[in-house]
């Protein structure tokens, strides 16, 4: 891979990085606007929605490629076609051989590409161990996400931290990658903020 793709690469990585965190952050923020506190918790926000962000990123990237057609309602290998450089297509592109390398380019960026190609495709990627080593990195940025709402405990009510703790687990589940179970429940409205969503004893 030549300097210029590489950093065309990064760039894009970063770019798809910061647009979900920052989607995720201005979800946050409007919030605690609603509720009268615009710059409360800014720092834990940021620093929440930064997996949350990456594991969201990760996880279209994921079941663009390796999710049930059927189940999500639409076409799989989208970004392949487009020709975009998804977390799953760097992921690809690091593992594979020279033959498979082949399918795969391919692929990218040919938007007539066939199922029969996508499916490929995709047996090169579980076969390589693609899809598993996505799965564990998605779960990993859940759980740094959730392990940063629980250190809000001690400022947060109860019920507003449970949820933003299982929200970011949840959403991984919700791909498809664990049984599935119902979301967590959302805190009644204004308790995230202070005098509302501070501990009854912090007031």
């Amino acid at each position: 891979m030549d300097s210029r793709l590489a950093r065309d690469e990064m760039a894009t990585s970063q770019a798809q990085r910061a647009r979900e965190r920052y989607s995720v952050l201005a979800a946050l923020q409007l919030g605690l606007l609603a509720a009268g506190e615009p710059r409360l918790f800014e720092g834990e926000l940021r620093e929440y929605a930064r997996p949350v962000g990456n594991c969201g990123q990760m996880r279209d990237d994921y079941l663009d490629l390796f999710g049930d057609a059927d189940t999500m309602g639409k076409q799989t290998g989208t970004d392949l076609r487009d020709g975009k450089h998804s977390y799953t297509v760097r992921a690809l592109l690091a593992a594979v051989d020279d033959a498979e390398r082949r399918v795969v380019e391919g692929a990218l960026g040919d938007a007539s590409c066939t199922p029969g190609t996508i499916a490929a495709v995709r047996e090169i990627g579980e076969h390589r161990g693609v899809a598993d080593h996505m799965r564990a990195d998605m779960r990993r940025c859940a759980q740094q996400a959730s392990a940063v709402a629980v250190g809000w405990r001690p400022q947060w009510r109860d019920e507003a931290v449970s949820f933003f703790e299982q929200l970011p687990l949840w959403s991984v589940e919700r791909a498809g990658l664990r049984e599935r179970t119902a979301p967590p429940p959302a805190p009644a409205r204004g308790q995230t903020a202070r005098g509302r969503g501070l501990r009854q004893d912090q007031r």
